[in-house]
């Protein structure tokens, strides 16, 4: 069918004479992308319509971590490749590009449509945009990081669709008329948008036709106040009463109003719905000074003054000091006079048992006993509902809590200023700035009103306060004022916003008791979050008194049972320590006791579990920090390699640096350190000179040794030892290694006890060189499990022993017995029933039944291992879980899954394998090219070259890379330019020649497999 006639092709037609390019796909309202509906369903469509809407290039990673974020990484990156392959597959699928692990769409699309034709000033089109909703119905069985980009990217489009439509009311290329017409337009879509009805009024004065704003905006206030709950703002109802000849009510237009509010749209429609719903009769709106309470009620109050459907007094009971004068400045707000000797309550009893009211009472926190009698007053005046500030809870029965959190902040590395200017508080740093007449100066810009957001973690008072400093207020200055958390950086007005801040939180000071006074300092001196445990520990706060700062609105509770002060608490607490250093140095020596508990074993299954950890990594770093800035040695030595173990098992390699880079420091300059300390510093100087290289480590173990000697520390003369026989097996020196491991193993035997490094010691023995190694791997693991046996039973290094037992044998070749090994360790893992532990054991298995040629049982395991492995297993246990998979794909001849398999291993830039996936990465390059896949067998010899492996390996892989890049570019000639019959021989001679060649390493380090042949 021809699209001559087709309004798509008029729409082109339009778009073209606009100088804005026709689209092709389809993303606002249901998608259509331009091919068979059909195909494009469930994560396919979501991914098509994702990369769509990005327009660049994406990572394999993001992709998973969008759509399958529950998922084991290896299933989630093989789904994402499943439906790359998919999408490249499509037929017409327009726009789709991938390089490497990257992945893009540039097609043409109607969102970006739109965009262009915002730029275009094409209004009426804009404003009459068909749908809003992007990519309508793909939310549905969608996972939560989708739906949440989702929900932010349609809403950027209704935020530019609403930008649009001001810019159209605002121009000056279009008539009174046209803009009403326009606005009008909008106002259909959104009837209760404020923004245009401020923008229709202004075009109906400049038709001159004022009279019937008034008119307008009574029915726009009802739509208003019914759609949110919020009355119009103050600056439009200013502009209905400036109005020449103007005919509405000012007593109407100039109702009561509170302080400006920025945002809390969520909060007040949760509140409104709560008081409509009957059963809330007293809310109290709970937070710490300066949060917005009485703004947000006072909002709710000129609500219900513009509705007019039930009477509402507001007062603000600051003055009273006891419940009498409480209830007289009640019953005086409602006119209502009490006779002499008369009870006020008994009064207001009377006056309001049948009467419907609404009573809104602010700062009613410092009345003791107040909350009693407004439960006798709701009891006896049933038509009556209460809306309470207060900085603690009433504890009655009748009271609904509603706990006023600060605005919400921009995320730290968002930098779009329409994003930016979209956050609350935000933009209510630019609303106090404009208040303020501060409309141009280096502090109102948008970075910096992001960053002052963040400082003041949404807290409406410290943004306020910050933004009456903001004509000389700068972007250092704020990063400096991040730093210290003090308004000292402000300069000079730091002291009298920090003292209306003092101010502010003076009256919560007052409420406390004298308990409650002494434990919140103390708390200030955790930097991030803490648990009931560590405020007893580090700050002496008990469970009791943490509790009742929580219920004053100091403390903030967290998930997890955890707790928090916000940074403006923090910075008034702060001031009222009588020794900061102190509480610095208990909060160190809390983390210090608590890392000086943990051994090698129990930090090493915490860096997996990864329970926890980031949550207390800022405060043990914090703990660090003073240690060493201090030279405290007895604490450093119990933090130092605890920090270092957490962070190298979570890669954090920053950490491992900067700690690293101390030790040299305290190697240096530190004098008489003690034994745990100097353990820890030798220790980990070993572990980051081991990555020079072996004679380096060697060199440097040998150093450790001699001070570990003269120390008389059998724990750093272990690891000594432990470091000096791998180096020496990794040059080659098997006859050193061997006295070094003995020498190990009889200092353990003579002092009778088996420490944490015997595991370390014998896994690094075990695990490195095995064709250097041989048989001396087995007598060291045999050794280690008997002394364990003798001496010290502990099941975790038991189960690890037996692990490099059986590796070992089956290194050597004895099948049998690497079997019975297993089997005995698989029943310590169930007894044991660790997660990771069992599911090592099981990859152990089936790569020994796959060098045994047991390959259903090896499917088994794998599969089994899986499962186990699913909820936390690392890079390099997800890396060997595929290897196997591989192997086994390739042992049964079927090399599509083998291939997809290895191109995962290949296009991971962190495979850590050696040579086994290397070796395997080869014979998937053979594979390629004797199909004539040239492209795909060079990246395949390419990666083999690169990967850690044995020289031989390297040496056939490079010659192979060079071989198929002279065929490929041999077959890319012209026609006329091809070689002759003899060079296209001997090339064919040259291609057999590797495929022939003997020099290859046996696969998988077991006896020499031809799983080429047989794929």
């Amino acid at each position: 069918m021809s699209r001559a006639g087709t309004p798509a092709a008029a729409r082109d037609a339009a778009a073209h004479a606009k100088g804005v390019r026709p689209f092709r796909v389809r993303l606002i309202g249901v998608p259509d992308f331009g091919v068979d509906t059909a195909a494009f369903t469930g994560q396919l469509a979501r991914m098509y319509g994702f990369l769509a809407v990005r327009q660049d290039w994406v990572s394999r990673d993001e992709l998973a971590a969008l759509f399958w974020p529950d998922s084991p990484a290896p299933v989630s990156r093989g789904n994402v490749r499943n439906l790359i392959h998919k999408l490249l597959q499509l037929p017409r699928c327009e726009g789709v590009e991938s390089l490497g692990r990257s992945i893009r769409c540039t097609a043409s699309t109607d969102l970006a449509h739109f965009h262009e034709m915002v730029r275009c000033r094409d209004w009426h089109h804009v404003v009459h945009q068909p749908a809003l909703e992007l990519l309508a119905g793909l939310e549905a069985g969608a996972s939560e990081p989708f739906r949440a980009w989702l929900a932010f990217e349609r809403s950027r489009l209704l935020q530019a669709w609403r930008d649009a439509v001001l810019m159209a009311s605002e121009t000056d290329a279009l008539e009174p008329a046209e803009r009403l017409a326009l606005v009008d337009a909008a106002l259909l879509r959104e009837p209760a948008n404020e923004d245009f009805e401020h923008a229709a009024f202004k075009a109906l004065a400049a038709l001159g036709r004022s009279s019937e704003i008034p008119v307008r905006f009574a029915a726009f206030a009802q739509r208003a106040f019914q759609a949110s709950g919020v009355p119009p703002s103050s600056k439009l109802r200013e502009f209905v009463a400036g109005l020449n000849g103007s005919h509405a009510d000012a007593a109407q237009v100039d109702a009561a109003d509170g302080p400006a509010i920025v945002g809390r749209r969520l909060e007040l429609m949760d509140l409104n719905g709560l008081l409509d719903d009957g059963q809330a009769r007293l809310v109290t709106l709970l937070g710490p000074g300066g949060v917005g309470k009485t703004t947000l009620a006072r909002h709710l109050f000129n609500g219900e003054l513009a509705a007019g459907r039930v009477r509402a007094v507001w007062v603000d009971l600051l003055p009273a000091a006891a419940v009498p004068d409480a209830l007289t400045m009640i019953a005086q707000a409602l006119g209502l006079r009490i006779p002499g000797g008369a009870e006020p309550l008994a009064v207001l009893c009377t006056a309001l048992r049948e009467t419907p009211l609404r009573l809104y009472l602010d700062n009613v926190e410092q009345i003791g006993g107040l909350g009693d009698v407004l439960q006798t007053l709701l009891e006896g005046c049933t038509r009556l509902r209460i809306v309470a500030t207060s900085r603690h809870a009433l504890e009655v029965d009748a009271e609904w809590r509603f706990q006023v959190d600060g605005l919400p902040i921009p995320d730290a590395q968002e930098s779009d200023a329409g994003v930016l200017t979209a956050c609350d508080s935000v933009r209510l740093y630019l609303h106090c700035c404009a208040a303020g007449h501060v409309r141009n100066g280096p502090g109102t810009g948008v970075r910096v009103a992001a960053s002052v957001a963040r400082f003041a973690q949404g807290h409406p008072l410290t943004i306020a306060l910050m933004a009456s400093c903001a004509a000389d207020l700068t972007e250092q200055q704020v990063e400096a004022l991040d730093r210290e958390r003090s308004f000292a950086a402000l300069g000079g007005g730091a002291d009298a916003a920090q003292a209306a801040l003092n101010a502010s939180f003076a009256r919560s000071w007052t409420l406390l008791s004298d308990a409650e006074r002494g434990a919140l300092p103390r708390l200030t001196c955790f930097p991030t979050s803490f648990d009931a445990a560590a405020a007893w520990g580090a700050a002496g706060v008990p469970l009791m008194l943490l509790r009742a700062l929580v219920d004053k609105s100091l403390v903030q509770p967290e998930p997890h049972a955890r707790f928090s002060l916000h940074s403006s608490v923090r910075s008034f607490a702060a001031q009222h320590l009588d020794d900061p250093a102190d509480g610095r140095r208990r909060h160190a020596a809390y983390y210090g006791r608590i890392f000086a508990t943990l051994d090698h074993i129990d930090l090493v299954l915490l860096a997996r579990a990864n329970d926890g950890l980031d949550r207390e990594w800022t405060n043990a770093l914090a703990a660090w920090d003073w240690a060493f800035a201090n030279r405290d040695a007895a604490l450093a030595g119990q933090l130092l390699y605890g920090l270092f173990e957490l962070a190298e098992g979570q890669g954090r390699g920053d950490v491992m640096q900067s700690l690293g880079n101390a030790v040299h420091q305290i190697i240096e300059s530190w004098c008489s350190l003690p034994a745990n300390c100097s353990d820890q510093v030798q220790r980990i100087r070993m572990i980051m000179q081991a990555r020079t290289g072996p004679a380096e480590m060697r060199r440097v173990a040998m150093a450790a040794l001699e001070v570990a000697t003269k120390a008389r520390s059998i724990t750093g003369t272990l690891e000594a030892l432990g470091f000096a026989a791998l180096g020496a097996m990794l040059e080659g020196d098997r006859v050193a290694a061997g006295r070094y491991v003995a020498l190990a193993l009889r200092r353990t035997q003579r002092h009778r006890r088996v420490p944490d490094q015997i595991y370390f010691l014998t896994l690094q023995v075990t695990r490195s060189d095995w064709q250097q190694i041989s048989g001396s791997a087995w007598s060291v693991c045999r050794m280690a499990r008997r002394l364990l046996d003798e001496i010290q039973p502990r099941p975790f290094l038991e189960l690890m022993l037996l692990a490099a037992e059986a590796e070992v044998l089956a290194r050597l070749g004895d099948m049998d017995a690497a079997r019975h090994t297993l089997v005995e360790r698989l029943r310590l893992a169930k007894q044991w029933k660790t997660q990771g532990a069992l599911g090592s054991m099981l990859l152990l298995a089936a790569s020994v039944e796959l060098e045994t040629g047991m390959l259903p049982d090896a499917e088994a395991h794998l599969g089994q291992a899986e499962d186990w492995l699913a909820k936390g297993w690392s890079e390099g246990v997800a890396q060997r879980l595929e290897l196997l998979h591989a192997q086994l794909a390739i042992l049964r001849a079927d090399m599509a899954p083998a291939t997809a398999r290895l191109i995962a291993l290949v296009d991971d830039a962190s495979m850590s394998q050696g040579p086994n996936a290397a070796w395997l990465v080869f014979l998937g390059a053979l594979w390629h090219r004797e199909r004539g896949q040239l492209s795909r067998a060079l990246a395949f010899a390419g990666a083999a070259a690169r990967a850690p492996s044995e020289p031989a390996l390297v040496r056939q892989a490079e010659r192979m890379a060079r071989t198929v890049e002279i065929q490929f570019r041999t077959l890319a000639l012209p026609s006329s330019a091809q070689p002759d019959d003899e060079d296209r021989l001997a090339l064919i001679a040259q291609l057999r020649q590797d495929l022939d060649d003997s020099a290859l390493p046996a696969p998988f380090g077991g006896a020499a497999q031809t799983p080429v042949a047989s794929g």
